[in-house]
């Protein structure tokens, strides 16, 4: 690679790590902002958010690489333009289709980190998100509970008191346990503490009775305690296991290839038939945005000083247009798989147009051919 073409593609990877590292901590804090109430109430700690945060990187990054591509390209050429350093090349007999060679091989980069991403980093950060996720959300058996109402915990278990303080002593407990199907029981204690882990919830009861009624019991069983206590785990509330696997965590095999195996998947195949599609299509966005991107920068009146007033606007237009485009084409075959060459043509065809007119087009003036010089009037008299 030439000095020029390594000058340009410093000054994209540069700019691409700098703006891709900001962009994935503002999505984080946004999602971060979504997780505050599910850890709120699960009592969750910092290090369950933070591995959430990182199952969910691979995920934002699939969908921030191909508009990152497309703004880093066009903002380091427009800013060439503007200081005419792309005049002076193109002066210079450097057709746009060479100066657009460093885009090329910056793109092409980012198309295959796209690929390795969105074919197989994204589906086991997903699913690994979905499990922790899950996990968590079992912990909403430790939920906060609030005074002087019945409060389920799970399905079968129910949890009722009049008064609270903030170390966490319940005055005034009920407790109706139908977990088990041979057995209910109810506690009334004096006051109970509530101890809160990861997936456990634990009441230790002080001053109460249990009034425990076996299955084909006729009556029940009172038992008088000073200290009872009672655990229950994730698997006993009914949080032990998510029910099947989303779109998202299925790899390219599945979505594309796979047989259905149950009634529901057999409903969703052609939600997973456009999905694959859609996963293998969108990484191409990041060569096909950028070559849109080159065509207006270095096509766009390069004689004139300053860039030219659509310059911009257009920028936005073409890069919310296309993701528009592509999002419409995927939800189209999500209903009718005819139309799944309908997503390739969204991705593509921006890309091709701008290609197409960098192959065709001339940046610049070329300098102007040299005339034959006339010989002097005095020689001509003296040949005569």
């Amino acid at each position: 690679m030439s000095i020029i073409d390594r000058s340009i593609l410093r000054q994209l990877t540069t700019l691409a790590i700098a703006s891709g590292l900001s962009l994935v901590l503002i999505m984080s804090f946004i999602k971060a902002t979504g997780l505050i109430m599910l850890f709120a109430s699960s009592g969750g700690s910092w290090r369950l958010l933070g591995e959430l945060l990182l199952y969910s990187l691979p995920d934002m990054a699939a969908l921030l690489l191909p508009l990152l591509s497309y703004g880093v390209v066009f903002w380091v050429y427009a800013r060439m333009s503007d200081d005419r350093e792309l005049a002076v090349m193109g002066a210079c007999g450097m057709s746009p289709l060479r100066l657009a060679r460093p885009a090329l091989v910056f793109t092409a980069v980012m198309t295959l980190v796209a690929w390795a991403m969105t074919l197989w980093l994204v589906p086991l950060s997903y699913g690994g998100f979905k499990d922790r996720e899950h996990a968590i959300r079992a912990g909403l058996a430790s939920a906060i509970l609030e005074p002087a109402r019945f409060n389920p915990v799970g399905s079968n278990l129910s949890v009722y008191y009049a008064a609270g303080s903030p170390e966490g002593i319940l005055e005034g407990i009920i407790i109706y346990d139908a977990r088990s199907r041979h057995m209910k029981q109810t506690i009334v204690a004096e006051r109970a503490r509530m101890v809160r882990e990861e997936d456990e919830l634990t009441f230790i009861l002080e001053s109460g009775s249990l009034q425990r009624q076996m299955r084909g019991q006729v009556l029940p069983e009172i038992i008088l305690f000073n200290q009872f206590t009672l655990a229950a785990d994730a698997a006993s509330l009914g949080y032990s296991s998510r029910n099947g696997r989303g779109i998202n965590e299925r790899s390219i095999d599945e979505l594309l290839f796979g047989e259905p195996t149950t009634e529901r998947e057999r409903a969703e195949l052609p939600k997973f038939r456009a999905h694959g599609h859609h996963q293998l299509a969108t990484p191409l966005n990041c060569m096909a945005l950028a070559g849109a991107a080159l065509a207006m920068v270095l096509l766009g009146a390069p004689g004139r000083r300053g860039a030219p007033w659509w310059r911009w606007p257009a920028a936005l237009a073409v890069g919310a247009g296309s993701q528009w485009v592509v999002l419409a084409a995927t939800s189209l075959a999500e209903g009718n798989n005819a139309l799944l060459p309908l997503i390739w043509l969204a991705v593509l065809l921006p890309g091709g147009i701008g290609w197409w007119l960098l192959a065709r087009g001339r940046l610049g003036r070329r300098p102007p051919p040299a005339r034959r010089r006339s010989k002097p009037m005095a020689a001509q008299s003296a040949g005569a």
